[in-house]
């Protein structure tokens, strides 16, 4: 390595980037006078303030396989004094403020010189800006390639709608990471467009101008994960937009949000979104309520409900205050949702410590007209079950089985496996109190399992039928009943 290599805009020195007299005064120039390759470091100074008039690319690292570090630093002298002459090469404690923007209506883009795989980025406590307050339609933001950054601000100073952030490689496999980060914006119509590759947002905020919808899907990528934990993106009124043509999985855990969703789902091979303990800052419910549930697909909407519940014995969940609240899980199937492509609820795990036979069991609610069948709606059950039983195909001693389904649901002839061509019988009324909802009948699914060993067992709802969909929802009681 060459390196380390020093940058602040105030240095006034040589200009070679030994030193923080002779520091480069941007990115760029340390680029055009050095080969910054992985395994490099640039330290630059926290008064850095570059201002381009033009667009800016670090093409970082620009050659060799490894991770380049561009971290901003204090340098031992949180002033720069006088431009750094009596500061040698000292180091100092990492910082923020070091900032490099286009200062108009130019774009920034950051990514690797020849392989966004190998080639990969760590950035400290940056600024990467672009626009300059005004309509700036092309101050777009690209972070491609695999590339952290941690404790730095994304800021598009721009009023136009235009302007996006944009971030991974739609033709190449790539992870970018951000942590502690602030993303700021100046139009609402503005969003974070995830192009491809795996993307996770760690400890994150926004700030100035809230786009309306935080997060879209880029239309040519594929196979997009994004990953946003406990995070502050309460700001916008909606986290996601379904009506994305492309495929991909929108994760949020523990973090403070809008709206989870918006927009109509594109079809089955669009994104799916889950939402898992938000919910919105000041909201009816306390934040960070670890209730909150929320998934989209193409086949309907699964989301807790805290207004309706089992009347007694039902599921309780403790919120962030310590309050035990009864809910449910609500399932809104789509128009697309039949036997053969069901909605299903978030597996529903009980630890068991006991072997034997045991009796499994799920309670479940509709306001429907017309009963529901047991090929309609139908429980799966996934258990370490015997090994060598009819169609179970168990691995002996491990965890694997096939999942099997309630004792009322039609299964194929010799195996137990669900029939989807089976009308079904109505299911039996239970009569059982439901409270928050005048509910048309209940049902109690049952499952007969043998566990041949101590572990968890995993029930799910499917439900394979529409009927006016989110007007007669069908309700889940997330608490499983082993006897």
């Amino acid at each position: 390595m060459a390196g380390p290599y020093f940058v602040c805009s105030g240095a006034e020195g040589t200009g070679a980037g030994t030193s923080w007299v002779n520091a480069y005064v941007s990115i760029p120039a340390a680029m055009t006078g050095a080969t910054l390759a992985g395994g490099e470091i640039v330290y630059v100074h926290k008064t850095h303030a570059y201002l381009a008039g033009a667009a800016i690319a670090w093409t970082l690292p620009e050659a060799t396989a490894g991770v380049m570090q561009v971290l901003c630093v204090d340098g031992g002298d949180a002033a720069f004094t006088s431009h750094g002459a009596a500061m040698g090469t000292t180091v100092g404690n990492l910082a923020t403020g070091g900032s490099e923007s286009t200062n108009g209506n130019f774009a920034f883009t950051v990514g690797a010189g020849t392989s966004p795989v190998t080639q990969q980025l760590y950035c400290y406590g940056m600024t990467i800006k672009t626009g300059a307050a005004g309509s700036s339609s092309s101050a777009d933001i690209t972070l491609a390639g695999d590339s952290v950054y941690q404790n730095c601000t994304i800021h598009i100073d721009s009023t136009s709608a235009g302007a996006l952030l944009t971030v991974g490689i739609n033709t190449a496999g790539n992870k970018n990471v951000f942590k502690e980060c602030t993303f700021t914006f100046g139009a609402t119509g503005q969003a974070i467009l995830i192009s491809g590759g795996e993307t996770e947002f760690v400890g994150c905020k926004q700030s100035g101008t809230a786009p309306t919808t935080l997060f879209s899907q880029g239309t040519a990528g594929r196979g997009q994960h994004t990953l946003v934990q406990n995070c502050d993106f309460s700001a916008s009124t909606n986290l996601f937009s379904v009506a994305q043509t492309n495929s991909g999985w929108f994760r949020a855990v523990s973090s403070a949000i809008g709206t989870p969703a918006t927009g109509t789902h594109a079809g089955p091979g669009g994104p799916i979104i889950e939402c898992m303990a938000c919910a919105a800052v000041g909201g009816s419910e306390p934040k960070a309520n670890i209730l909150a549930y929320y998934y989209q697909d193409f086949w309907g909407v699964v989301e807790n409900d805290a207004t309706v519940y089992l009347t007694s014995g039902g599921a309780l969940g403790e919120q962030s205050d310590g309050t035990d609240t009864p809910y449910s899980l609500k399932m809104s199937p789509s128009s697309a949702c039949t036997k053969q492509n069901p909605l299903f609820t978030p597996w529903i795990n009980v630890m068991v410590g006991s072997t034997g036979d045991k009796t499994v069991a799920l309670k479940i609610a509709t306001t429907r007209a017309a009963a529901l069948t047991s090929s309609d709606v139908f429980m799966q059950v996934s258990y370490m079950g015997e090994p060598g039983a009819t169609g179970t195909q168990r691995v002996a001693d491990s965890p694997m089985s096939v999942i099997e389904v309630d004792d009322d649901c039609p299964v194929i002839t010799g195996t137990i496996n669900r029939d989807v061509l089976a009308a079904g019988t109505n299911r039996t009324d239970t009569s059982v109190a439901w409270t928050g909802v005048t509910e048309t009948e209940t049902n109690t699914l049952t499952a007969s399992i043998n566990c041949a060993e101590i572990g968890y067992i995993r029930c799910r709802i499917g439900l394979g039928s529409y009927a006016a969909g989110a007007t007669n929802p069908v309700y889940v009681d997330p608490k499983i009943s082993v006897t």
